[in-house]
Order: structure tokens, then C-alpha cells, then sequence
């Protein structure tokens, strides 16, 4: 399972954490992006991407 977090749930590590442990079995890849590119959350995911500047609206994505 992919769960993707953007910068709005960027202080949230503790979660990725807790996300992991509860799946060990089934496997959890944390996917996480942010417009700053030294945001710390990357340290913590799995995957890491730089979102562009200037986004607005709602973005609506689900992956398996």
C-alpha cells in the first residue's frame, strides 16, 4: 500500500511510523512531498518529491 502525505501533513513522522508497525505483514510505502526541498519530512518517508511552487486546488490521487 502507497499513502501519499503533501506538505500540509508534513510534521507528522510519528504517523509514517505508527502507518509501518500496524502493516508489517502487508508492507506501507510512505510517499511525501513538499515545496521545500530540505523538508525534513523526507528523511522520513519512503519515497520523496519536490512539489512545484504556486499549486492550488485540490488534488485528488489513490494508488495501490
Amino acid at each position: 500500500m502507497r499513502i501519499w502525505f503533501n506538505k500540509t501533513f508534513s510534521s507528522i513522522t510519528a504517523v509514517f511510523n505508527n502507518l509501518r508497525q500496524a502493516r508489517v505483514g502487508q508492507g506501507v510505502t510512505i510517499v511525501s512531498t513538499h515545496t521545500n526541498p530540505a523538508a525534513s519530512v523526507f528523511l522520513a518517508a519512503d519515497e520523496a518529491w519536490h512539489e512545484p511552487p504556486g499549486l492550488v486546488g485540490p488534488l485528488i490521487w489513490i494508488g495501490v
